[in-house]
């Protein structure tokens, strides 16, 4: 297997990842535990559903399949058929924007996002889906239409190694740019998945994600460091970041800065998850410094027993 490096993608990397997928189930109707407050639960609609045809209503049939306008226009109740969609779009959406090079343990949330499109990207081509996505980093917005097999997933993986390795610069595309290009592309049906830490998405864009979600299936994946969720109270604490490889600083905080650094990933956190959730989105949190594939497992894997809510 590719040697795993904490500030670079490679990939020989992400191709070596596709054993990881088997454990991650995309088109799986069970319901899953979301991993906030422990309360909600979403199910996996799996493949969109294209309609196929009208036919007389026989007993035992669905009574919500019933086409009331053309039961009403033939007089004798008739259904609907639908069958499933072949090859479901899957675009994969990946933010490189400044904040996600960054790290203090495990691997940058740059890299760790890349691993997590990978990953996920394999698993799509297991569903016989199609692949491709948007990237939102220095040097504008890169493009892989959907593609079925491997072709896809390939080009998005090619490019992302490119993107990442090009760095963070002073202008770059955003991840708002990235879904407004999706929201126009993806139909009914498609899946979409970002991952990103959130930091550059105003909350304005609540409206563009809802309408996403509202149409196709959504995974939001949310990326951070525990330095984010939890700042130690020292005032000088080095930090290494990879817009200068190599490169330190010392961040000073006021006293009382731990607690409210703390407090604003949580409140960013928990404004997506309630924006969100009730557009059935998939929330997943996903830790530099934890097995990315452990982490995927637990939010999109198979379960033996689905959990209910209130269980441990």
């Amino acid at each position: 297997m590719a040697t795993r490096a904490p500030h670079q993608v490679t990939l020989d990397a992400l191709l070596a990842l596709q054993a990881d997928a088997r454990g991650v189930d995309l088109s799986s109707r069970k319901r899953v535990l979301t991993d906030i407050a422990g309360t909600h639960l979403s199910g996996f609609r799996g493949r969109g559903m294209e309609f196929e045809e009208h036919r007389i209503y026989e007993p035992g049939d669905d009574v919500r399949a019933i086409d009331w306008r053309v039961t009403a226009r033939t007089g004798q109740p008739h259904i609907k058929r639908f069958r499933e969609e072949r090859e479901r779009p899957v675009y994969l959406v990946t933010d490189l924007a400044p904040s996600m090079f960054f790290a203090t343990r495990g691997v940058y949330k740059s890299v760790l996002a890349a691993e997590a499109a990978a990953v996920l990207g394999w698993a799509a081509v297991a569903n016989r889906d199609r692949v491709g996505g948007m990237i939102a980093g220095p040097g504008g917005l890169v493009e892989v239409r959907p593609a079925s097999g491997r072709r896809g997933l390939l080009r998005y993986c090619s490019e992302l190694v490119k993107v990442h390795a090009a760095g963070v610069a002073a202008s770059e595309s955003t991840l708002q740019d990235a879904l407004q290009h999706v929201q126009r592309l993806a139909r009914g049906g498609a899946v979409v998945i970002v991952l990103s830490d959130f930091q550059s998405l105003p909350e304005t864009a609540t409206p563009l994600l809802q309408k996403i979600a509202s149409r196709c299936e959504l995974v939001a994946g949310m990326i951070s460091d525990p330095f984010e969720r939890a700042l130690p109270s020292k005032s000088d604490l080095p930090v290494a970041s990879a817009l200068d490889e190599g490169q330190r600083w010392f961040l000073k905080s006021k006293k009382g800065g731990a607690v409210q650094w703390a407090e604003r990933f949580q409140q960013r956190r928990m404004f997506w998850h309630k924006q969100l959730l009730p557009f059935g989105v998939h929330w997943l949190s996903l830790d530099t410094a934890m097995p990315l594939r452990e982490q995927l497992w637990q939010g999109l894997g198979h379960r033996r027993q689905p959990l209910v809510a209130g269980q441990s």
